[in-house]
């Protein structure tokens, strides 16, 4: 959130998947996930009007987040990509 505010490109998977992440789990108020083709749908709008010529960050622990599955070429894109660690 703090890259986001300050001016980064940042897609934030877990707001997407509607899911907290692998410690956390899901939302605390029972929300569900959206479908799978809901979450690449919201991922596309999410990425398409992002400037390729700067960086993106995304937080990535898995190919999964809750019960959707990160869509391959992406993960593989992102698995391969330059890790900052941020704290």
């Amino acid at each position: 959130e703090a890259l986001a505010r300050a001016g980064a490109q940042t897609v934030d998977l877990e707001r997407l998947a509607n899911h907290r992440g692998s410690i956390l789990g899901s939302e605390p108020d029972g929300s569900a996930q959206p479908s799978q083709k809901g979450f690449e749908s919201a991922l596309y709008d999410a990425l398409a009007p992002l400037d390729p010529a700067r960086p993106v960050f995304v937080e990535l622990e898995s190919a999964k987040i809750g019960r959707l599955d990160v869509p391959r070429p992406v993960f593989r894109r992102l698995a391969a990509a330059p890790v900052v660690e941020v704290k």
